[in-house]
């Protein structure tokens, strides 16, 4: 495989995205308060979302695009290695949450276990991503890891569309993926079989076949940084492209917070328009020597950056009710909290079972190819 490539900026814009998802579900900008205007632009700000997704589709072509081998074994270490990153410590939460349901310790939010399903089940569907495809499970468990559901999808694809993309434009791949899902809810839609891509909001919003541009957009958007010239890579140019891209985003949040009442449209500025700006965003920081990437390359936001994906999975469930009862509603204390325990599972749990599975993993390869030599 290719060397894995470290992009410090990006790892920084995974905590300023962990965070404006956290602001969007717990949004402490009240209209009382501050006025529904602004409550109205920070409730947009599950744009944290497609900004992991965009992300993911520029981090996967970085690793693998180009050099994916068309074979089980390469396909099994791909696999192994995604499994590492994103699977250990989901499980590990997702089981105390259905642990935390068994034995009714204390409430969870709305929708986690509906108590006329069986809890195994969901628990079942939970572990393994199924729960995303089905609009009446997308909230159970750990409520926003629906997200999960569709970056695993990604992953299953990538390597598919890598290897076909020398014969079928990526592009007309992507429109294909996406009009089967469309097709998919036409004739599911009719089924009614616990909400299985039950509706056209639900596919474009919660499924990988409406959010397949999120992630072809950080592909090309790969394409276009790989195509530069390392001397053209990082230029003094008063970050043009960044705070252009930022502007956009801007924008774009604020038409969203005044569309309230056409959702399908505000769902398809979401996965279209407002992919393309974070995209330019992107592009500035990682092209372009501001202040904004300084920020971003420092060593706390390398740390936050780390541990967003705990933080991602622990900012909404039996951790922040704990907390939230604890501290008495003080957001401030509740929010400092998650990001310290995140920290914390980040560096002791999470971290270590990832070296431990990829190791493991290397380890085993080696002697596959060393059994394979002796026997040529």
């Amino acid at each position: 495989m290719l060397e894995q490539k470290y992009f410090p900026s990006l790892t920084g814009v995974r905590a300023v995205a962990a965070i404006m998802v956290y602001i969007f579900h717990f949004n402490p900008f009240i209209p009382e308060k501050f006025g529904n205007r602004v409550f109205s632009f920070f409730d947009q700000f599950n744009a944290g979302v497609p900004i992991f997704f965009v992300l993911s589709g520029f981090l996967i072509a970085s690793r693998y695009q180009g050099n994916v081998k068309s074979n089980w074994p390469w396909f099994k270490q791909y696999l192994l290695k995604r499994f590492a990153r994103i699977y250990p410590i989901y499980f590990l939460l997702t089981t105390i949450t259905f642990a935390i349901i068994w034995l009714d310790l204390h409430p969870l939010p709305s929708g986690t276990s509906p108590k006329e399903f069986n809890s195994f089940l969901l628990y079942l569907l939970n572990i393994t991503f199924l729960k995303g495809f089905f609009d009446l499970f997308k909230n159970t468990g750990l409520p926003q890891a629906w997200s999960l559901s569709v970056e695993e999808c990604f992953y299953l694809c990538a390597p598919i569309l890598f290897l076909l993309r020398t014969r079928f434009n990526l592009f007309l791949q992507c429109c294909i993926l996406f009009v089967f899902g469309l097709l998919l809810t036409c004739i599911c839609s009719k089924i009614n079989f616990f909400g299985f891509f039950s509706s056209l909001k639900f596919t474009l919003g919660v499924t990988f076949f409406g959010r397949i541009m999120e992630f072809y957009i950080g592909i090309k958007l790969f394409d276009l940084y790989k195509n530069q010239t390392v001397e053209k890579r990082i230029q003094n140019c008063f970050a043009l492209r960044t705070f252009s891209g930022i502007i956009g985003v801007v924008l774009t949040l604020i038409l969203l917070s005044n569309l309230s009442d056409l959702q399908i449209l505000k769902t398809i500025i979401h996965i279209w328009a407002l992919p393309i700006f974070i995209a330019i965003v992107l592009w500035g920081l990682l092209t372009e020597d501001s202040i904004i990437r300084r920020l971003l390359e420092t060593k706390i936001f390398q740390l936050l950056g780390k541990s967003s994906y705990a933080f991602y999975l622990l900012h909404m469930g039996f951790l922040q009710i704990l907390l939230y009862n604890f501290f008495n509603t003080n957001y401030t204390m509740v929010f400092t909290s998650l990001i310290l325990i995140s920290i914390a599972v980040y560096k002791f749990i999470e971290e270590p079972l990832q070296k431990i599975i990829v190791s493991r993993t290397s380890t085993t390869s080696l002697k596959n190819l060393n059994t394979t030599f002796v026997k040529n």
